[in-house]
């Protein structure tokens, strides 16, 4: 079980992909109230190593997916607004 952080808060969308190109699954998850996402970077020996990302406010949801064409994944996250989305990619 991982914890994702604080417990007032909680995870809206949850993804598994390689985060750093180290060929390794990680894990990134959307915190709603605390307007961040943690990653979880998978260090190979059955642990990870915990970081977050401002993601804007109330993150919703989360998918992963080449959005470049340059052969990387690259997470878009939508808010609760509507007319917000926040696009990351290497």
């Amino acid at each position: 079980m991982l914890n994702i952080g604080p417990v007032s808060d909680f995870s809206q969308s949850i993804v598994v992909t390689d985060v750093n190109g180290d060929g390794r699954p990680d894990i990134v998850a959307c915190l709603f109230f605390s307007e961040q996402c943690a990653i979880y970077t998978n260090d190979g020996q059955g642990g990870f190593q915990r970081s977050y990302f401002a993601s804007g406010a109330t993150a919703l949801e989360l998918l992963t997916a080449g959005l470049t064409g340059n052969g990387t994944p690259g997470l878009a996250i939508t808010n609760y607004s509507p007319n917000f989305l926040v696009v990351l990619e290497k």
